[in-house]
């Protein structure tokens, strides 16, 4: 998800995130901080896609992790977030 977020990923990946700016028709606090879009899961099967569960770790990790200046630092930030929650 971050080399999503941060288009350093091939073109084909982009296409399985959509952002809540896309989807809403209204300005709101979501739509102006490039906050992933997650849809009502309707079986069991979408909630273990990449598109669901990726978008749904995403938002649930601290500011200071999305907000990494590299993917090895977004790395270990992620590995210390996902030990300390038990993720």
């Amino acid at each position: 998800m971050y080399r999503i977020i941060n288009n350093i990923c091939p073109d084909y990946l982009k296409n399985y995130v959509s952002y809540t700016s896309d989807i809403a028709c209204r300005d709101t606090r979501s739509t102006k901080c490039n906050q992933l879009y997650t849809p009502n899961p309707n079986c069991e099967l979408f909630c273990k896609s990449f598109m669901y569960s990726g978008a749904a770790i995403w938002i649930s990790l601290p500011l200071h992790g999305k907000n990494a200046t590299s993917v090895n630092t977004f790395k270990s930030l992620y590995l210390k977030w996902k030990r300390l929650n038990g993720h």
